[in-house]
């Protein structure tokens, strides 16, 4: 198209506002009128910073699913945290200056409208904060099959106009991009249990958690789920996920493709 310099700035004020307003649902322009300009900027001024987020939201990564010996050994023996891993869908939430501005599932849907209707998820963090801040947890319901959680979650974000009165809950349980806030460094919050002490601060639920330091406390509680007994009734799960406690620790693990090697979730089979 190639238009002038001053009429994509002209463009890219007018996309601010348009995206603003529909983040906190009150859009000035229609679906197909906000898009068409969207396209306009994103073909004019692909690597503008702001439309660093026009597109889709980062895609979620899955859990590792391995022996648990293997991975215990991989980290070192060390101390992690155990968690019920939740059944419901993946959600992320992006903060900016403490307000919630965009919201996707795990394959980077935008769902911002519909959960925005959820309860339990703050518009507004309860101490607010400069920058951005990616906050990834779990939709679901609660006391209900693990099955009818991830159905009634699922279609709740599917609906063009999803219900105002809804059972669904949200449970945080990590700060996605931690790394790139400098407030949050490891030497500030050393541990997995300060990401999640900082995520109640914010004002979200999260999961119920325990620390375990030896083999045997962590098959305790993977056998307490299987006998129904580690929050089952409350949570609907899969499964139980651990994780390692030390944030040096998971930054020399790393990441694979597809799943955080700090993290492991372990359904029925212990897989010795």
């Amino acid at each position: 198209m190639g238009l002038s310099q001053k009429s994509i700035e002209a463009l890219l004020q007018q996309y601010i506002k348009y995206d603003d307003a529909y983040r906190i649902g009150r859009p000035l322009v229609s679906d197909q009128e906000f898009d068409a300009l969207k396209k306009v900027l994103l073909e004019e001024a692909p690597d503008h910073p702001v439309l660093e987020n026009a597109g889709e939201g980062i895609v979620l990564k899955s859990m590792g699913n391995q022996p648990f010996n293997n991975w215990f050994a991989d980290s070192r023996f060390s101390t992690v945290i155990v968690q019920p891993k939740i059944d419901g869908i993946a959600i992320a939430l992006r903060y900016k200056q403490g307000h919630l501005v965009k919201a996707w599932n795990r394959k980077g849907n935008d769902k911002t409208q519909a959960l925005r209707l959820v309860k339990n998820i703050p518009t507004d963090l309860r101490y607010s904060m400069n920058g951005t801040v990616d906050i990834r947890g779990e939709l679901f319901v609660r006391g209900v099959d693990r099955n009818v959680s991830q159905q009634t979650a699922a279609g709740h974000i599917r609906k063009k106009k999803p219900l105002e009165e809804n059972d669904l809950c949200f449970s945080a349980f990590e700060i996605m991009n931690q790394n790139n806030i400098p407030f949050y460094s490891t030497a500030h919050y050393p541990t997995e249990k300060h990401i999640l002490d900082q995520l109640t601060l914010w004002g979200f639920d999260t999961p119920p958690t325990y620390i375990a330091e030896t083999w045997d406390v962590c098959h305790g509680f993977h056998q307490k789920w299987l006998d129904g007994l580690f929050h089952n009734m409350e949570y609907p799960s899969d499964g139980v996920a651990f994780k390692v406690m030390d944030r040096e620790v998971q930054q020399e693990m790393g990441c694979s493709s597809v799943a955080p090697r700090w993290q492991l979730a372990v359904k029925e089979d212990w897989k010795h």
